[in-house]
């Protein structure tokens, strides 16, 4: 199999993948699994991959409330776009429970400043299917938080997620734990 077509196939793979994934977000019964994540910990992990492409700085990481591999994701998507659509250096940053992904290219178009993430709308020519910003912005909506799109002054586009602080267990002592924004006694939601 030549170089061209497996390449081909592995962008056709993706695309099927990020399509399934889109289609489980939207379902209605998509929850999450809350958990303490220690952000540094997390990030380090999902971003081995990319090794020395990226700057990565978790000094001063917190510990969020959320699910591990939505922040996987949504971190990985956003390094991926950065690297294939920006220039270097990008940086991945946490900052207490802030995670920022800065690169130095052009920034992001002002359709999709305005708009914002949606499936299929894609400002690059031939690069890219506009799912690796809409998968993202969906996991931080899943976890009550919003992906927050601009470019920056000195060049370069900027995308922050402020994910939920981690809140002290309460309810009953039979191991339930309220997620952000649920009041102690209320029935859960996790959708």
């Amino acid at each position: 199999m030549s170089t061209l077509v497996r390449w081909q196939v592995a962008r056709l793979r993706r695309l099927v993948e990020d399509l399934l994934e889109i289609s489980r977000l939207d379902a209605p019964t998509a929850s999450v699994d809350w958990q303490d994540c220690d952000l540094g910990a997390v990030l380090t992990t999902c971003l081995e991959p990319y090794g020395d492409q990226l700057d990565l700085d978790v000094r001063r990481a917190g510990v969020a409330r959320g699910e591990p591999r939505r922040i996987e994701r949504i971190v990985g998507n956003l390094a991926r776009n950065a690297l294939a659509h920006g220039a270097p250096p990008v940086r991945v940053e946490a900052r207490g429970t802030t995670i920022s992904v800065t690169d130095s290219g052009p920034g992001y178009p002002q359709e999709l400043l305005a708009d914002g993430p949606r499936r299929f709308a894609t400002f690059t020519r031939g690069k890219g299917s506009g799912l690796g910003l809409t998968i993202a912005a969906k996991h931080a909506e899943a976890m009550g938080t919003h992906l927050r799109l601009s470019n920056r002054a000195e060049g370069g586009a900027c995308a922050r997620v402020e994910l939920p602080p981690t809140e002290p267990v309460t309810g009953p002592s039979t191991g339930s734990v309220t997620g952000p924004g649920e009041e102690p006694g209320s029935a859960p939601n996790r959708g």
